[in-house]
Protein backbone atom coordinates (compact mmCIF):
# COMPACT_ATOMS: atom_id res chain seq x y z
CA UNK A 1 0.00 0.00 0.00
CA UNK A 2 1.31 3.18 -0.99
CA UNK A 3 1.07 6.58 1.38
CA UNK A 4 -0.09 9.85 -0.44
CA UNK A 5 2.18 12.67 -0.10
CA UNK A 6 -0.92 14.13 1.73
CA UNK A 7 -0.60 11.78 4.76
CA UNK A 8 3.18 12.16 4.67
CA UNK A 9 2.81 16.00 4.99
CA UNK A 10 0.23 16.49 7.85
CA UNK A 11 2.47 13.72 9.26
CA UNK A 12 5.16 16.13 9.53
CA UNK A 13 3.45 18.99 10.46
CA UNK A 14 2.77 16.85 14.02
CA UNK A 15 4.48 18.80 16.71
CA UNK A 16 4.74 15.18 18.57
CA UNK A 17 6.73 14.55 16.05
CA UNK A 18 9.51 16.19 17.78
CA UNK A 19 10.16 13.45 20.40
CA UNK A 20 12.01 11.65 17.47
CA UNK A 21 14.41 14.95 17.69
CA UNK A 22 15.04 14.27 21.40
CA UNK A 23 18.37 11.63 20.35
CA UNK A 24 19.79 14.68 17.99
CA UNK A 25 18.90 18.53 19.57
CA UNK A 26 18.05 16.99 23.57
CA UNK A 27 14.85 17.64 25.42
CA UNK A 28 15.09 21.25 25.62
CA UNK A 29 15.49 22.26 22.40
CA UNK A 30 12.76 19.78 20.90
CA UNK A 31 10.26 21.46 23.51
CA UNK A 32 11.02 24.58 22.29
CA UNK A 33 10.79 23.94 18.71
CA UNK A 34 7.33 22.12 19.46
CA UNK A 35 5.92 25.13 20.94
CA UNK A 36 7.33 27.63 18.38
CA UNK A 37 5.82 25.15 15.48
CA UNK A 38 2.63 25.35 16.93
CA UNK A 39 3.13 28.97 17.55
CA UNK A 40 4.08 30.05 14.04
CA UNK A 41 1.96 27.37 12.24
CA UNK A 42 5.03 25.39 11.22
CA UNK A 43 6.59 22.35 10.74
CA UNK A 44 8.93 20.53 12.75
CA UNK A 45 11.35 20.67 9.95
CA UNK A 46 10.94 24.11 9.04
CA UNK A 47 11.54 25.24 12.67
CA UNK A 48 14.76 22.68 13.36
CA UNK A 49 16.48 24.31 9.84
CA UNK A 50 15.89 27.85 10.65
CA UNK A 51 17.05 27.41 14.09
CA UNK A 52 20.19 25.49 12.72
CA UNK A 53 20.04 22.91 15.22
CA UNK A 54 20.48 20.03 12.45
CA UNK A 55 21.68 20.02 8.42
CA UNK A 56 18.65 18.70 6.09
CA UNK A 57 19.92 15.27 5.80
CA UNK A 58 19.89 14.66 9.43
CA UNK A 59 16.46 15.77 9.56
CA UNK A 60 15.35 13.84 6.89
CA UNK A 61 16.64 10.88 8.11
CA UNK A 62 15.50 11.65 11.95
CA UNK A 63 11.59 12.40 10.34
CA UNK A 64 11.54 9.42 8.35
CA UNK A 65 7.69 8.46 9.30
CA UNK A 66 7.93 5.59 7.30
CA UNK A 67 10.51 4.21 8.83
CA UNK A 68 9.31 4.88 12.50
CA UNK A 69 6.29 2.82 11.50
CA UNK A 70 8.54 -0.33 11.16
CA UNK A 71 9.87 -0.47 14.73
CA UNK A 72 12.94 -1.21 16.09
CA UNK A 73 15.78 0.82 16.97
CA UNK A 74 17.91 2.32 14.08
CA UNK A 75 21.39 2.55 14.45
Amino acid sequence: PSVSSTALRSTGSAPSLVTARVPLIGYEAAAAVAHRAVEERRTIAEIVLDAGLASPEQLDEALDVLAMTRGGIRS
